[in-house]
């Protein structure tokens, strides 16, 4: 190894050559201990960061300054802190601004004409039972193609049609009808949603002042109709009092 990369390596290390690994170390050792000029340099180098360090511990620190740092430690991290929070809010904010935003233009606007139009197709007066009862049909058959406006309803009655809940069923195809003071809800439902379903059918209950009776129509196979009124019975809403209903 010559002087000038000994002094490179020595000027990179350190004292005592800490940094080099192994067998660098063991090279600029074995050069400084038998070189005439590196060996001196060294160790006057050395020396004098000896002292310098030993002067250093010896300064005494002024009365109260390591309190004083320690204020201005504790000070600058609560800064810290209150930038980071401050940073962290400003972009929840952000992003909670850009979310309301995003959802006011995202909502959908009222289509007056369309609910017009459906709620005069959908209803009974101005229209005749048929015309009612097919516009009921294909209604339905959104939900199932195989599905029809049950026959047995005077569907001059039907005030609305609905999608709704309805004993842990979502989005339930509803039927209202209103004659005079009662009111008759009409939910369409697979016929084995429930595990009491067939055993309901042709059995009315009547409680509280309203009355539920299941039935099926030979017609429409896998459905069933959850018969609901308040204030009368549901042959109060047949098409005819002649017309009998299927069980």
């Amino acid at each position: 190894m010559d002087c000038n990369l000994a002094r490179q390596l020595l000027a990179f290390a350190g004292q005592g050559a800490r940094d080099l690994d192994a067998t660098d170390a063991a090279a600029v050792e074995h050069h400084v201990l038998n070189c005439p000029d590196c060996g001196p340099n060294a160790r006057t180098e050395g020396a004098f960061d000896v002292a310098v360090a030993n002067a250093m511990r010896d300064v005494s620190l002024p009365h109260g300054l390591r309190s004083r740092l320690a204020v201005r430690l504790v000070a600058s991290r609560r800064t810290w802190w209150r930038l980071a929070l401050l940073r962290s809010l400003t972009a929840v904010v952000a992003v909670l601004l850009a979310t309301s935003v995003g959802l006011y233009v995202a909502r959908p606007t009222i289509n007056i004409q369309a609910v017009i139009q459906n709620a005069y197709e959908m209803t009974g007066p101005g229209h005749t039972n048929d015309e009612v009862r097919d516009a009921v049909t294909a209604w339905l058959r959104l939900s199932d193609t195989g599905l029809s406006a049950p026959a047995e309803f005077n569907y001059k009655l039907l005030v609305a049609t609905q999608r709704g809940e309805f004993q842990g069923r979502r989005s339930v195809p509803t039927l209202v009808f209103v004659r005079d003071e009662a009111i008759m809800y009409v939910y369409v439902v697979p016929d084995g949603a429930y595990k009491n379903l067939r055993a309901l059918a042709g059995q009315p209950v009547e409680e509280g002042g309203c009355k539920i009776v299941v039935r099926s129509d030979p017609e429409l196979p896998g459905w069933a109709f959850v018969i609901v009124t308040s204030g009368d019975s549901p042959d109060h809403f047949q098409r005819s009092e002649k017309i009998g209903h299927p069980l």
